[in-house]
C-alpha cells in the first residue's frame, strides 16, 4: 500500500499591513540590491533585515520573487517609469506566443 502525502498547511501572514501598504498590493519600486524598476504584488513584510523594513514581492516583469525596501516604493510612478515597466510586459507577453 502506497504512503499517503501530507497535506501542507498554509502559513498565516504574520503582518497584513505595514506603513499604509498592504499585503497583495500592487505597487512599483526598486528592487533591492540592484536597484532596477519593478512592478508587482506585495507578498510579505520583514521588519528586521540589513537595510531596514522590506518586501518580498512577486515581480510581474521577470516573474519571480524579489526583495525590495519599503522606502523605495514608488507612490507615484513618472510616466517613464509606467512605459518602462509596460513595454518590458509587452515583450514577455510577444515572447509567450
Amino acid at each position: 500500500m502506497a504512503k499517503r502525502k501530507t497535506k501542507l498547511k498554509t502559513r498565516k501572514k504574520e503582518i497584513e499591513e505595514f506603513e499604509g501598504y498592504k499585503l497583495d498590493q500592487l505597487v512599483y519600486c526598486r528592487r533591492y540590491p540592484d536597484n532596477k524598476l519593478t512592478y508587482g504584488k506585495i507578498e510579505e513584510f520583514h521588519l528586521k533585515t540589513e537595510g531596514g523594513p522590506a518586501f518580498t514581492i512577486i515581480d510581474f516583469l521577470t516573474n519571480k520573487y524579489r526583495l525590495a525596501m519599503i522606502v523605495d516604493i514608488i507612490d507615484e510612478p513618472t510616466p517613464k517609469q509606467l512605459e518602462d515597466c509596460r513595454s518590458v510586459m509587452q515583450i514577455r507577453r510577444k515572447k509567450k506566443s
